[in-house]
């Protein structure tokens, strides 16, 4: 199995693929037979095939999280804008593109940090309104 990982074998290679790259490393005759070969790469790929889905799911949960502290930071720009609007503004960002081409959890990040802001907006008004009345 090191031998694959250590060969770059992809996760979804199929085994001729994957034999006729590894044919010549020295390790490839340390399983005995076919079958145990076919039984060593069918649970490399499905390992491997595990990894590289955590290792999306952690960079989508990295992008999430940075476009939406971006859009903190941006307040004062964004706050008060529409999605078409607030895209003009952060269309440049390496946050915005990150999270672009999924499109519809863009939007709900957006309409999230929309939903705060207005809150806040609100809890300010409300605070420099009692502040006015004493």
């Amino acid at each position: 199995m090191e031998m694959l990982g250590d060969m770059d074998v992809g996760a979804d290679w199929e085994w001729k693929r994957a034999m006729e790259h590894t044919i010549l490393h020295p390790l490839y005759n340390a399983l005995g037979s076919i079958p145990e070969r076919k039984s060593a790469l069918h649970e490399y790929k499905t390992k491997r095939a595990k990894q590289l889905k955590e290792e999306a799911r952690q960079r989508a949960v990295q992008h999430k999280e940075a476009f939406s502290a971006m859009l903190e930071k941006r307040e004062d720009r964004v706050g008060g804008l529409t999605w078409a609007e607030a895209v003009e503004a952060v269309r440049d960002t390496a946050e915005y593109r990150a999270v672009s081409a999924d499109e519809p959890l863009a939007r709900d990040l957006f309409g999230l940090f929309q939903s705060g802001f207005r809150r806040r907006q609100k809890e300010k008004a409300a605070a420099a309104w009692q502040a006015n009345m004493t």
